[in-house]
């Protein structure tokens, strides 16, 4: 049973693991997309939402990371009847790529990509074709009407350097707040994150 006093629910990255804000944030929720290396069904990922969501305290904040931004809006828009009253920040969300994903649909969704994120960092050491093809889809269905499902208590931070999202999107957003990671490539969730603490 997790705690009412949880302050933080986070949707980490694609391929994430939990280590990566363990060491950053107490009292906090993670949202979990593997199960034995394989990719949960969305309905199951939005499950631990609601759940996590029953349990946060009042003053609770919602970090979503790259991927789990896409997710974390679909989750709303499927659950149109749930309304988001925390606080919540969005961390490089990948809502648009910087290369075209087009050329996904031609390769297996079973071929396996290397993974270059620190072993300590990823939950597997490689990535399946298709884990991006849910990338794509999602990124395919976001709309920038969409944040408006956050709730009026959102924000976004990214970082220009970032080398798989395109973040000249985000600078349109008036809502978008440019920081720099202060150790590049060091990720901005270390930097921002730390600031939570």
């Amino acid at each position: 049973m997790i705690s009412k006093k949880n302050k933080f629910l986070i949707l980490p990255g694609m391929n994430q693991s939990q280590e990566v804000f363990n060491s950053l944030l107490s009292q906090s929720f993670f949202i979990s997309y593997y199960k034995d290396s394989e990719h949960l069904p969305f309905r199951e990922i939005f499950y631990q939402v609601d759940e996590a969501l029953s349990l946060m305290a009042e003053d609770g904040i919602i970090i979503a990371h790259s991927y789990g931004a896409l997710i974390l809006i679909d989750y709303f828009k499927k659950r149109g009847e749930v309304s988001n009253s925390f606080r919540t920040i969005l961390i490089g969300p990948a809502f648009k790529a910087r290369f075209s994903t087009t050329f996904l649909r031609f390769l297996p969704s079973r071929l396996r990509l290397p993974s270059l994120n620190s072993r300590r960092f990823r939950v597997r050491s490689f990535c399946y074709v298709e884990d991006y093809q849910r990338l794509a889809n999602l990124q395919n269905a976001f709309a920038v009407a969409d944040l408006e499902f956050l709730g009026i208590d959102f924000s976004i931070v990214y970082d220009p350097r970032d080398e798989l999202v395109d973040t000249s999107f985000l600078e349109s957003l008036p809502f978008a707040k440019e920081i720099f990671s202060k150790d590049f490539p060091r990720h901005l969730y270390f930097d921002f994150i730390e600031k939570l603490k």
